[in-house]
């Protein structure tokens, strides 16, 4: 078996065997996205403490790059810092997926999650700041 092979089983697990999927019902933040291109859809849920990801799941339908980038995604940053999240590149998502050489569709597949993930991260702190002055998100 060559490293192809190995990455191909990995994506395949996390498809078949998604981690960190369903829904987290006292989540702080949740965001829901589609793609009208290809019709993946996913929605990410996340607990946040203290600036740290406590918790966070995943929900949707798509490719199986797609969910098992998210199933992925979720393990890199569940119990890391919102900055970690946010920091994250798409050569970081395609490095622990063992993935090189993608066409644009499946780069975009692959840090389609990320970019959500992203955008929870920063609800969050700007939540956190409008609070801290007395101010509500809504």
């Amino acid at each position: 078996m060559n490293n192809g092979d190995i990455y191909r089983e990995t994506i395949l697990d996390h498809y078949r065997n998604p981690r960190n999927k369903g829904k987290l019902s006292n989540h702080d933040v949740s965001v829901q996205d589609s793609n009208p291109l290809c019709g993946d859809e996913i929605e990410i849920h996340m607990k946040v403490k203290a600036n740290m990801i406590k918790d966070i799941k995943f929900e949707g339908r798509g490719c199986a790059i797609s969910q098992a980038s998210a199933s992925q995604l979720t393990e890199m940053v569940i119990n890391k810092p919102l900055i970690f999240a946010m920091d994250l590149s798409k050569h970081d998502i395609f490095e622990n997926m063992g993935l090189t050489n993608l066409g644009p569709a499946r780069v975009f597949q692959i840090a389609y999650p990320k970019e959500i993930v992203v955008e929870l991260a920063t609800l969050d702190l700007v939540s956190a700041l409008l609070r801290s002055i007395g101010r509500s998100a809504h």
